[in-house]
C-alpha cells in the first residue's frame, strides 16, 4: 500500500492535502491521519457493455433460481357444482389462496441458473486474464488491440502460477514513488547468427623455383598460404526494437525481419523502461505477438549485446558503461511476461475467441430453456395442477383436478420472474456480442442502437441455422446424390442476387446474409419436403 493523502487539525479546522503536497506543509497539528490505499486499485472496464453484461448475467441467475422455487399458479377461481359433499366443498374453500407449481416446471429454470452462474464464472475469468490490473503492461496491450486486434481475439491466453513472492513490474508504481525502475533477471529477444572463429589467415611466402624446375615451371614466384583450422557455431545476437531501419520499412516486411527473433537461451540482467509514445510503439511491437507466449507487455532496456561470451561476469552497469563509453545507446524491447527469470509456472488456457463464444452461448442456452419452459407452462397452465402434491403454501389432504376442474389458477409471481430471467440472459447475450467488437478494454466505437440490432440479428440467424440449415444439411446427406453439394448451389443462388454495385462487402450485409440463410434451409428442406409429400401422396 502507498500514501494517498494526509489529514491533520482538529475537527473545526481539520485539513486535507495529498501525498505530495503533505510534506511541503510547515506544520501538522494534531490529530494527524495517513490515509493509505492499494497503489493501483481495481477498476471495472471502460466498456460499459460489458460492465451491462457482467449485472444482467448476475441478475439472470438470481432471477431463474428465484423461478425454481417460487409458485407459478395461485387459485383464482372456485367453482360449486352440484353434487358436492360438504366435505369435498370444505376442502375447496381451505384451498382458497393456494399457490403451486405443476411437475417439471421449474427445472428448467434451475439448470439456467446454473448455466448463467457459470456463464459469470467465465466472464470474470477472462477479465482477471486480461485485465491490465492484473497482468499489467495497459499502453502495450492497447497498442496491440490497435495494430493487430483479430490476432488479439484469437490468441492464446496464458495463466500463472505464482510459486513465489516476485518483484512488481509496473513501471508506473516506480514512477509514482520517485524511485529508479528495478533491474530484473529476463530473456530477451535475440536472432541467431553464423559466426566464424578459429585461426586466421597466415601471410602468404614468396620463394623462388629451384633452377631444375625453371624449364617446366618458368621463373615465376610460388605462393604458398598456411591457414588454420576454423570453426563455425551460433551466436545469439541481441536485437533492438528502436532500429532507425525499422521505420522505414513496411509493416508486412517488419513483421516477417522479426518473425526469426527468438527467445535467448539465457537470461540477462534488464531494467524497465516507460513505453514510447503510441505511434512509436506500435513499430516496436510489429512481428512480436506470439502463440506460444503471453502478449508483450513489458518495456525493457538492455546493454546486452550478444550471448558468445559468457564466462566472464558481465554486470548492467558494468555493460552500460561500456556503451556509454562507445557512445552508442542501450537496446530497447518489448518482452512478454514469460520472459522474466522466475520461478512462475505458465499455463495455457485456450484460444480466447474459444471463451468469448462460450461466454456468449451460455446465456442463449439459458434463455432458450427458459423460453421452452414457458411455452410448455403457456400450453399446460389450465390442466396443470392437479394433485395435492402441486401445492406448496397450504395443508391439502385431498384434491383432484383432473374431473370438471373446479378451481381455476392464474400466473403467479415464479413465472413473471422467470420471463424477467429469460429477457435479462438475452440482453446479456447482446451485451456480450457488442463488447466483443470494442479494441480491448476501450469503449465501442459507432451508435449503440445499430451495434443493438446487428446483435440481435446475429442470434437470430444463428438460430435459424441451429434449427434449420444444419439439421437439413445433415438430412440431405443421405437423401441427396452424393454430387449434390448444398453449398455451391446457395453460390451460384447468391452471387447473381447480391454480387453487384452496391453490395461489394458480402460478410458485412445483413440483408444478404439473412436471405443466405433463408435460401439455405429452402434449398436443404425442399428434397425432404419433396419426398414427404410424395409419401403422403401414395398413402
Amino acid at each position: 500500500r502507498r500514501l494517498r493523502f494526509v489529514t491533520h487539525g482538529d475537527k473545526c479546522n481539520r485539513k486535507k492535502h495529498a501525498a505530495a503536497d503533505a510534506w511541503k506543509s510547515d506544520a501538522w497539528r494534531g490529530p494527524v491521519i495517513l490515509h493509505f490505499g492499494v497503489p493501483k486499485p481495481l477498476r471495472f472496464p471502460r466498456n460499459s457493455h460489458k460492465r451491462f453484461a457482467w449485472m444482467f448475467t448476475f441478475l439472470a441467475a438470481i432471477a431463474c433460481f428465484c423461478a425454481s422455487r417460487l409458485c407459478w399458479q395461485c387459485v383464482k377461481e372456485i367453482h360449486i357444482k352440484d353434487r358436492l359433499t360438504s366435505m369435498e366443498m370444505q376442502t375447496l374453500f381451505h384451498l382458497g389462496g393456494a399457490c403451486g407449481r405443476f411437475h417439471p416446471v421449474g427445472g428448467g429454470c434451475f439448470v439456467a441458473s446454473m448455466i448463467m452462474l457459470v456463464s459469470a464464472m467465465v466472464q470474470i475469468f477472462l477479465f482477471y486474464v486480461t485485465n491490465e490490473k492484473f497482468q499489467c503492461g495497459e499502453a502495450v496491450k492497447n497498442a496491440l488491440h490497435q495494430v493487430y486486434q483479430k490476432k488479439m481475439r484469437c490468441r492464446q491466453l496464458w495463466g500463472c502460477v505464482r510459486t513465489r513472492k516476485s518483484t512488481i513490474l509496473d513501471y508506473d508504481i516506480y514512477e509514482q514513488a520517485g524511485i529508479d525502475q528495478p533491474k530484473i533477471w529476463c530473456h530477451v529477444w535475440v536472432k541467431k547468427e553464423q559466426k566464424i572463429t578459429g585461426m586466421q589467415e597466415q601471410p602468404t611466402e614468396k620463394t623462388k623455383t629451384l633452377p631444375e624446375n625453371n624449364a617446366q615451371d618458368g621463373d615465376k614466384d610460388r605462393e604458398m598460404t598456411k591457414k588454420g583450422k576454423q570453426t563455425v557455431h551460433e551466436v545469439e545476437t541481441v536485437q533492438d526494437c528502436d532500429v532507425k531501419e525499422h521505420y522505414s520499412m513496411g509493416n508486412d516486411d517488419l513483421d516477417d525481419e522479426r518473425e526469426i527473433w527468438e527467445k535467448s537461451t539465457c537470461p540477462t540482467q534488464v531494467q524497465l523502461r516507460r513505453p514510447p509514445r503510441e505511434d512509436k510503439l506500435q513499430h516496436w511491437i510489429r512481428g512480436l505477438l506470439r502463440d506460444e507466449y503471453d502478449p508483450p507487455a513489458l518495456c525493457i532496456v538492455t546493454p546486452m549485446q550478444d550471448f558468445e561470451d559468457l564466462s566472464k561476469k558481465q554486470g548492467f552497469d558494468r555493460l552500460k558503461k561500456r556503451l556509454e563509453g562507445k557512445g552508442r545507446p542501450m537496446k530497447c524491447q518489448v518482452v512478454p511476461r514469460q520472459f522474466v527469470a522466475s520461478g512462475h509456472i505458465w499455463l495455457n488456457l485456450g484460444r480466447k475467441d474459444l471463451w468469448l463464444k462460450l461466454a456468449g452461448l451460455l446465456p442463449a442456452f439459458a434463455f432458450l430453456l427458459v423460453l421452452c419452459e414457458v411455452l410448455y407452462f403457456m400450453r399446460l397452465k389450465k390442466s396443470g395442477i392437479k394433485t395435492c402434491d402441486n401445492i406448496h403454501n397450504a395443508d391439502c389432504v385431498f384434491f383432484d383436478n383432473t374431473q370438471g376442474h373446479p378451481l381455476v389458477f392464474r400466473t403467479a409471481l415464479g413465472f413473471k420472474i422467470a420471463l424477467q430471467g429469460g429477457a435479462l440472459a438475452l440482453a446479456s447475450c447482446f451485451c456480450l456480442r457488442v463488447s466483443y467488437r470494442a479494441k480491448g478494454d476501450s469503449p465501442v466505437a459507432g451508435g449503440c442502437c445499430g451495434k443493438y440490432v446487428e446483435a440481435a440479428w446475429f442470434h437470430v440467424i444463428m438460430l435459424c441455422k441451429m434449427f434449420f440449415l444444419w439439421p437439413c444439411k445433415f438430412l440431405c446427406r443421405f437423401c441427396l446424390p452424393t454430387d449434390f453439394d448444398v453449398e455451391d448451389e446457395l453460390v451460384s443462388l447468391r452471387d447473381p442476387l447480391f454480387f453487384h454495385e452496391g453490395f461489394h462487402d458480402f460478410g458485412s450485409c445483413w440483408c444478404a446474409q439473412s436471405a443466405t440463410v433463408v435460401m439455405a434451409s429452402a434449398v436443404a428442406c425442399m428434397p425432404a419436403a419433396l419426398q414427404a409429400l410424395s409419401m403422403a401422396l401414395r398413402t
